[in-house]
Protein backbone atom coordinates (compact mmCIF):
# COMPACT_ATOMS: atom_id res chain seq x y z
CA UNK A 1 0.00 0.00 0.00
CA UNK A 2 2.41 2.54 0.55
CA UNK A 3 4.17 1.81 -2.42
CA UNK A 4 0.90 2.38 -4.40
CA UNK A 5 0.71 6.25 -2.86
CA UNK A 6 4.60 6.57 -4.04
CA UNK A 7 5.79 7.31 0.05
CA UNK A 8 8.41 4.26 -0.98
CA UNK A 9 10.03 6.35 -3.58
CA UNK A 10 13.55 7.15 -3.78
CA UNK A 11 14.86 10.65 -4.05
CA UNK A 12 18.57 11.32 -5.09
CA UNK A 13 19.06 12.62 -1.45
CA UNK A 14 20.78 11.27 1.38
CA UNK A 15 19.43 8.79 3.64
CA UNK A 16 18.14 11.56 6.13
CA UNK A 17 16.37 13.76 3.37
CA UNK A 18 14.85 10.84 1.72
CA UNK A 19 13.18 10.24 5.19
CA UNK A 20 12.46 13.63 5.57
CA UNK A 21 10.68 13.95 2.36
CA UNK A 22 8.94 10.58 2.76
CA UNK A 23 7.30 10.99 5.90
CA UNK A 24 6.07 14.87 4.45
CA UNK A 25 4.63 12.69 1.42
CA UNK A 26 2.83 10.99 3.92
CA UNK A 27 1.54 13.79 5.79
CA UNK A 28 0.57 15.74 2.74
CA UNK A 29 -1.34 12.34 1.88
CA UNK A 30 -3.12 12.82 5.42
CA UNK A 31 -4.23 16.15 5.15
CA UNK A 32 -6.14 15.31 1.94
CA UNK A 33 -7.43 12.23 3.32
CA UNK A 34 -8.53 14.04 6.38
CA UNK A 35 -10.09 17.16 4.19
CA UNK A 36 -11.54 14.84 2.55
CA UNK A 37 -13.27 12.96 5.71
CA UNK A 38 -14.18 16.47 7.48
CA UNK A 39 -16.44 16.97 3.98
CA UNK A 40 -18.40 13.90 4.10
CA UNK A 41 -18.98 14.72 7.67
CA UNK A 42 -22.52 15.12 8.58
CA UNK A 43 -24.06 15.17 5.46
CA UNK A 44 -27.93 16.27 6.41
CA UNK A 45 -26.35 19.27 6.55
CA UNK A 46 -24.95 19.68 3.20
CA UNK A 47 -27.57 20.99 1.63
CA UNK A 48 -28.09 24.39 4.19
CA UNK A 49 -24.71 25.49 3.77
CA UNK A 50 -23.05 26.58 0.03
CA UNK A 51 -19.72 26.16 1.65
CA UNK A 52 -20.34 22.80 2.98
CA UNK A 53 -21.88 21.50 0.05
CA UNK A 54 -18.82 22.75 -2.08
CA UNK A 55 -16.75 20.76 0.50
CA UNK A 56 -18.79 17.66 -0.21
CA UNK A 57 -18.69 18.24 -3.89
CA UNK A 58 -15.20 18.98 -4.21
CA UNK A 59 -14.37 15.76 -1.91
CA UNK A 60 -16.52 13.49 -4.42
CA UNK A 61 -14.43 14.64 -7.32
CA UNK A 62 -11.53 14.17 -5.53
CA UNK A 63 -12.24 10.45 -5.05
CA UNK A 64 -12.25 10.25 -8.89
CA UNK A 65 -9.02 11.13 -9.46
CA UNK A 66 -6.35 9.01 -10.67
CA UNK A 67 -3.24 7.58 -9.17
CA UNK A 68 -0.67 10.15 -9.99
CA UNK A 69 -2.82 12.68 -8.32
CA UNK A 70 -1.73 11.14 -5.19
CA UNK A 71 2.13 10.40 -5.72
CA UNK A 72 2.06 13.54 -7.25
CA UNK A 73 3.19 16.36 -4.30
CA UNK A 74 2.07 19.08 -6.76
CA UNK A 75 -0.60 17.33 -8.08
CA UNK A 76 -2.35 16.71 -4.38
CA UNK A 77 -2.26 20.30 -3.66
CA UNK A 78 -3.00 21.95 -6.87
CA UNK A 79 -6.04 20.00 -7.49
CA UNK A 80 -7.05 19.93 -3.88
CA UNK A 81 -6.57 23.12 -2.81
CA UNK A 82 -10.27 24.58 -3.28
CA UNK A 83 -11.23 21.51 -1.25
CA UNK A 84 -8.55 22.42 1.30
CA UNK A 85 -9.50 25.97 0.79
CA UNK A 86 -13.00 25.86 1.79
CA UNK A 87 -12.59 24.15 4.90
CA UNK A 88 -10.07 26.23 6.13
CA UNK A 89 -12.58 29.27 5.34
CA UNK A 90 -15.53 27.66 6.91
CA UNK A 91 -13.24 26.84 10.38
CA UNK A 92 -13.70 30.88 10.02
CA UNK A 93 -17.04 31.45 9.87
CA UNK A 94 -18.36 29.39 12.71
CA UNK A 95 -16.91 26.20 11.75
CA UNK A 96 -14.86 23.33 13.16
CA UNK A 97 -11.28 24.39 13.73
CA UNK A 98 -10.43 21.01 12.74
CA UNK A 99 -10.81 22.79 9.08
CA UNK A 100 -7.57 24.51 9.17
CA UNK A 101 -5.21 21.19 10.27
CA UNK A 102 -5.52 19.35 6.20
CA UNK A 103 -4.20 22.73 4.65
CA UNK A 104 -1.42 22.54 7.09
CA UNK A 105 -0.80 19.48 6.13
CA UNK A 106 -0.30 19.85 3.16
CA UNK A 107 1.15 23.07 2.77
CA UNK A 108 4.56 22.30 4.03
CA UNK A 109 5.48 19.42 1.05
CA UNK A 110 5.38 21.60 -1.51
CA UNK A 111 6.42 24.25 -0.06
CA UNK A 112 9.75 22.01 0.39
CA UNK A 113 9.44 21.10 -3.48
CA UNK A 114 9.37 24.75 -4.54
CA UNK A 115 12.23 26.28 -1.91
CA UNK A 116 15.13 25.79 -4.84
CA UNK A 117 12.75 27.65 -7.61
CA UNK A 118 12.04 30.20 -5.02
CA UNK A 119 15.22 31.06 -3.59
CA UNK A 120 17.07 31.20 -7.23
CA UNK A 121 14.29 33.98 -8.21
CA UNK A 122 15.17 35.57 -4.65
CA UNK A 123 19.01 35.25 -5.58
CA UNK A 124 18.57 36.79 -9.24
CA UNK A 125 16.05 39.34 -7.99
CA UNK A 126 18.66 40.98 -5.37
CA UNK A 127 21.36 40.89 -7.39
CA UNK A 128 19.94 43.70 -9.58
Amino acid sequence: MIQAFGLSKAYHLGPAANAAIRAFDGLELAGAALAMALAFRDLRKALADPLRTLCLLWAVFGLTLAEFVWTDCYATGRILSPLLLFLFLRSFAGGEKLGRLPLAMVVPRVSLEITPQVVGVLRGVLQI
